[in-house]
């Protein structure tokens, strides 16, 4: 049985993906400064979907290109009748795009990023054997060159038809339903019905028949009708999720109007789909559109106060762990909660790291304090495939350095479309292997926002109603959560910090670590001499510090983003560099008092006993030779460059300051 079955499931997936990349036209032409060019277009697997991409594609800096293809379609696609069908266009782009059929715009996006979920763009309402005109791509003009791999891949298409779509969900629903029976095959006799059904297929699977194709599909699958009540105990949680990286291939100026679409289409989703649910993390985002768009913000607030839109908002924005410092950690908790409590009137427990390169093991002591329930994140999870010899982890306690342990849920993607194999796979793999019934799935396609699109909505609804599939449906990470421990699983265990992936970032962009480094410790000092001189800072110090977090998104301070993000950097460290300045100056003068000439006073602004050698500057030193301090005890010590070098034992926060003054000895 395993070959036959085997053989059965390939055949399935490799039809399942043909006519899901639907009509692939090969040949296209590049227009340029350069001239006319040929492009060749093949299909591919890109972010788990088959979809067309250029061979080679690349665009320079403050350039742009036109691609044009000629409609020329036939009758039968796949073996499917697409005459008089919709020819629709799926397009992802990491530049912006014009659209036009022979001269006529179809679609503009004026953005600096197309997602692939929103953009399903009508081509032509009929379609006519033959020649249908012209399609010209115009790539627009951006500052960021683009080229390798993210080249590549950063220009995908799609053109594919209703009728196209129904064959593509019959073939995957199959492909999915005869995985699950072999992974949930009980005897002997199962299993031979299950041999049977793959001979069936493998007779019957011939992409150019008609649609006798469906009919002898779903003949032979029906004989596993087992399946449903085998299925009964399972539930499939889908998580809407709009991954928006707020620095990368792009400056943040680019982000914050991705933001802005990905709100409006998720709102639209709100009012059309009464089961969605939304996920979304990142208290900068949402803070953006409170600034920017306050009727946008109304909306969102309410789709908040229903519990239908979840803000994963325990952090500022999703932050690198690994480099900044634990004041920094604490920071990004402090500023995300103070603003969900003020602006988002909740108190969020969800943490959301889908993308950060490692995780550090203070951070469930962290979390937890900052009231956190559950911590989500995709890459570096300790029991995934290829990090060790375990199965992968749905869930598990991850224990921090201090004992404290919180509820870790991972996801090998955290980003994609909701598809029949896909969600059987992860059922296998995430439930089954380690016995947990509530699997966690999250979709939203693009990668630079993007997020749940109606196709997802529609096949969730689908496959939730469908016979041989377990219970599918719209959910949230705190409502999966509760549903996974009330169904009391025996979870793994795994204590501290977790490192797996793209250690290089630690090691490039040497000046934005620098930048974050010296604008926490100086926010850490003012803060510290604000309060020791009773002084309220917190409102300037907050704006600073938020600026100051923004930047350790993971993939800015992780060194991964483009020049413009660290331009950007280096504007806001200086501008925090500043207030640090002014807040610190005003405190010492405070806790200085009344000085006499020429003399000076030392301020220890940590928590902790310091001996340190203080360096007395030569202006202030003049003509004398050493020092004395405040008790009149003389503090001589050779004299460094002119000035005069003084050992100190500088105390503690509760007693910070040391004086002394020149002394002619």
């Amino acid at each position: 049985m395993p070959d036959a079955v085997d053989g059965a499931l390939d055949l399935l997936a490799t039809a399942a993906s043909e006519v899901e990349a639907g009509w692939v036209p090969r040949d296209w032409v590049r227009t340029d400064p350069s001239g006319d060019i040929p492009m060749r277009m093949d299909a591919e697997n890109v972010h788990f979907r088959q979809v067309g991409v250029f061979s080679e594609f690349a665009v320079e800096a403050d350039t742009g290109m036109e691609l044009r293809v000629a409609l020329d379609l036939p009758a039968v696609i796949h073996g499917v009748d697409v005459e008089g069908d919709v020819l629709e266009l799926t397009i992802n782009s990491f530049r912006p795009i014009d659209i036009s059929r022979d001269g006529e715009r179809v679609f503009l996006d004026e953005l600096p990023t197309v997602a692939s979920g929103p953009a399903l763009i009508t081509v032509l309402d009929a379609i006519e054997v033959g020649a249908n005109g012209t399609l010209t791509l115009k790539v627009l003009e951006t500052p960021v060159p683009l080229g390798g791999e993210w080249g590549r891949t950063g220009l995908t298409v799609q053109f594919t038809t209703p009728r196209l779509r129904t064959r593509w969900r019959e073939l995957d629903l199959a492909h999915a339903r005869l995985l699950l029976a072999r992974e949930f095959a009980s005897s002997d006799e199962e299993r031979a019905r299950i041999a049977a059904v793959a001979g069936r297929i493998v007779e019957c699977l011939d992409l150019s028949r008609g649609p006798d194709l469906e009919v002898e599909l779903r003949e032979a699958i029906a004989e596993l009708d087992w399946l449903t009540s085998r299925l009964e105990d399972y539930r499939i949680h889908c998580i809407g999720h709009s991954h928006i990286d707020l620095a990368w291939l792009w400056t943040y100026e680019d982000t914050r109007e991705v933001i802005f679409r990905d709100m409006e289409s998720v709102l639209g989703l709100f009012d059309e789909y009464p089961e969605f649910r939304f996920t979304h993390s990142q208290a900068r985002g949402y803070a953006e559109v409170e600034a920017s768009r306050p009727d946008l913000f109304a909306r969102l607030r309410e789709r908040i106060d229903e519990g239908r839109l979840e803000p994963a908002t325990v952090q500022w924005v999703e932050a690198d762990s690994n480099i900044p410092s634990g004041e920094s950690q604490a920071r990004q908790l402090i500023e995300g909660l103070n603003y969900s409590r003020d602006s988002l009137g909740i108190r969020p427990d969800v943490l959301l790291a889908p993308d950060t390169f490692g995780h550090a093991g203070n951070i469930p002591q962290l979390a937890v304090q900052a009231g956190a329930k559950v911590y989500y994140h995709h890459r570096a999870n300790p029991g995934f495939v290829g990090e060790g010899s375990r199965d992968p982890w749905q869930a598990y306690w991850w224990v921090g350095a201090d004992g404290t342990r919180i509820l870790a849920i991972g996801t090998p993607v955290y980003l994609g479309p909701v598809t029949a194999s896909r969600l059987a796979r992860d059922l296998i793999s995430l439930g089954k292997a380690n016995g947990v019934s509530e699997i966690c799935y999250f979709y939203g396609v693009g990668d630079h926002g993007g997020g749940p699109t109606r196709a997802d909505l529609d096949a969730i609804r689908s496959l939730d109603a469908a016979w041989g599939f377990p219970a599918v449906g719209c959910s949230t990470l705190g409502e999966y959560a509760s549903a996974l421990l009330a169904s009391e699983p025996s979870l793994p265990e795994f204590t501290g910090e977790s490192e797996r992936v793209f250690e290089g970032c630690y090691t490039t962009h040497a000046d934005s670590k620098r930048m974050n480094r010296e604008a926490e410790s100086a926010l850490v000092v003012a803060e510290t001499l604000a309060a020791l001189a009773g002084q309220d800072a917190s409102s300037s110090l907050s704006d600073s510090w938020r600026a100051t977090l923004h930047h350790q998104f993971h993939d800015i301070i992780g060194g991964s983003a483009v020049a413009g993000a660290f331009a950007d950097q280096a504007r806001d460290t200086a501008a925090a560099l500043d207030v640090a300045a002014r807040v610190s100056g005003a405190a010492l003068r405070v806790l200085a008092g009344e000085l006499g000439p020429g003399a000076v006073s030392v301020t220890n602004p940590l928590g902790h006993t310091r001996d340190e050698v203080v360096l007395v500057p030569a202006e202030l030193r003049g003509t004398n030779r050493g020092v004395a301090d405040a008790g009149e005890r003389r503090c001589r010590h050779r004299s460094p460059g002119g000035g005069v070098g003084v050992p100190r034992e500088l105390r503690r926060l509760r007693d910070p300051s040391v004086h002394a003054r020149p002394r002619a000895t």
